[in-house]
């Protein structure tokens, strides 16, 4: 009968602990992406520090905070986006509101704007022109027989 107990209490000692649950770990993202600092995430969550921390190492969970990231950064630019036609209004007024200072101000904001957003679409443009470059390239291989490996399947990724 001792020895039973004995062998029962060493196996609990040597098994890990139960993972925490994924609404732990639902509960962990949400916080992350609210609190200033991963203490303060930790705290809200009710987990340990530590714990947190480890999850942030583990792949699964980075990747699943970085989508909850990016999910609110959507919302966020979506957000923005529908505020431009407003913004753009009040900058054209305060171009001939008469203070020297807001028109000034106006105006440089205006061409930075219009710089950033040409800059962006020459970037864009030039993106879609190396994919099709980078696609011909992989059709001229196929046809002739040669092999051509994206950098995906190169670092060992598949479709």
């Amino acid at each position: 009968m001792r020895e039973r107990k004995r062998k029962e209490k060493e196996a609990s000692e040597n098994t890990a602990p139960p993972r925490p649950s994924s609404a732990k770990r639902e509960k962990a993202l949400a916080a992350l992406l609210v609190s200033p600092t991963i203490a303060a995430a930790a705290k809200t969550a009710r987990v340990g520090e530590t714990t947190l921390f480890r999850w942030l190492q583990e792949p699964a969970f980075q990747e699943a905070y970085r989508a909850a990231r990016l999910q609110v950064l959507s919302a966020a630019t979506m957000q923005l986006r529908q505020a431009t036609g407003a913004a753009v209004d009040t900058l054209r007024r305060n171009l001939t509101c008469g203070n020297a200072g807001a028109e000034i101000r106006a105006a440089a904001t205006i061409l930075e704007m219009a710089y950033k957003s040409a800059e962006v679409e020459d970037l864009a443009a030039r993106v879609e022109e190396m994919g099709r470059f980078l696609k011909q390239q992989q059709e001229e291989a196929q046809t002739e027989g040669r092999p051509y490996a994206t950098a995906q399947q190169q670092r060992g990724g598949g479709y």
